[in-house]
């Protein structure tokens, strides 16, 4: 008999979380092992229980889903997160593919895609509701211009990239360098070469520039060795 994905399943709502659990445990192949109410009392899980998959809500109390799926895949980068939210918001899509959530799907579609999201995230693959398809196509045009207005980027080296991309996600020059095991000079030479590259001026810039441009950057792959 095959192993079954263990699910974690967190939100604030006890009826909405059986009723997921139900739709869930009729999949043979999927089993909710544990169950949280709000984001501190599902990272307190994890210390202890085997989890395959977490499932949570973004709208909780405290601690949100998207603040909950950074801290977990921050802390386990292969760790599968399936998001839930009754808004379709662009913004918030964007985001919370670009923190690695594996899954993202509407409440109002849950019912048919909870079991499909989970089984996709559990192999590695995204998944994510069919009406957020104009996302994905609006997200993929933005890439695709970024790379073109900014032909620079190519130039970069793995290492640049890899600044480029914490810098987009917000990380100092100090963390940066604690990151990558190198000096706080050698990440500021690396910064200004970067901005060099692309044509920016200073170091606002180039910070300003990485942010607003952030799915992009992430999205890009070095150069083949």
């Amino acid at each position: 008999m095959t192993t079954p994905i263990n699910v974690l399943i967190v939100d604030d709502h006890p009826v909405l979380r059986r009723g997921l659990a139900q739709i869930i445990d009729e999949d043979e192949a999927l089993k909710v092992i544990a169950e949280a109410g709000s984001g501190p009392e599902a990272l307190k899980l994890m210390e202890t229980t085997p989890v395959d998959v977490v499932v949570t809500d973004l709208a909780m109390p405290g601690m949100d889903g998207l603040e909950l799926a950074t801290r977990l895949i921050k802390h386990e980068a292969s760790l599968p997160v399936v998001l839930l939210t009754v808004h379709k918001n662009e913004r918030v899509f964007n985001e919370a593919i670009d923190r690695g959530v594996r899954a993202y799907l509407l409440k109002d579609e849950v019912v048919e895609t909870i079991t499909a999201g989970i089984r996709a995230a559990a192999t590695g693959e995204a998944f994510l509701s069919p009406s957020l398809s104009e996302f994905v196509m609006r997200r993929g045009n933005h890439v695709a211009e970024v790379r073109e207005k900014n032909t620079g980027l190519s130039n970069l080296t793995p290492t640049e990239l890899k600044i480029l991309k914490l810098i987009a996600q917000q990380h100092s020059s100090k963390e940066i360098a604690s990151q990558l095991t190198v000096s706080y000079r050698t990440v500021t030479t690396h910064r200004s070469r970067i901005s060099h590259k692309l044509g920016l001026t200073n170091k606002q810039s180039l910070q300003i520039f990485a942010i607003a441009n952030k799915s992009a950057v992430l999205s890009l792959k070095g150069k083949p060795t």
